[in-house]
């Protein structure tokens, strides 16, 4: 599935993942410029206190049920909740975290022709 860049959109602390990346390999001479440039043209998404409200669930789901998702991934997932995005990621969530509505199919998406 393509999806046109204008319809892309990252969490705040995605960036600032991607920020780190990058500081992570100073030697790195494409990446600062692949990253710099994705950054520009995909809308920022602040995490707020609805993402707030999420991941408190999301993580006390995680703690009771036994199933393990990173601090950063989980804060990402729970901003897709937030906000009703399809959450692109490697992290195989999908089956384990349904009750949350976690969209990782982007099933959801509706494209405007």
């Amino acid at each position: 599935m393509k999806i046109p860049i204008e319809r892309v959109c990252v969490s705040s602390i995605t960036q600032a993942e991607l920020l780190f990346g990058v500081a992570k390999m100073p030697d790195a001479k494409k990446l600062p410029v692949l990253v710099k440039d994705f950054l520009l043209h995909v809308e920022i998404m602040d995490w707020g206190s609805k993402a707030a409200a999420e991941y408190a669930d999301l993580r006390f789901f995680c703690e009771n049920n036994g199933t393990p998702l990173g601090s950063m991934d989980m804060l990402i997932a729970a901003h897709s909740i937030a906000v009703g995005a399809c959450l692109v990621t490697n992290e195989p969530i999908s089956k384990r975290f349904s009750k949350f509505g976690i969209d990782t199919q982007c099933s959801a998406m509706i494209f405007d022709n």
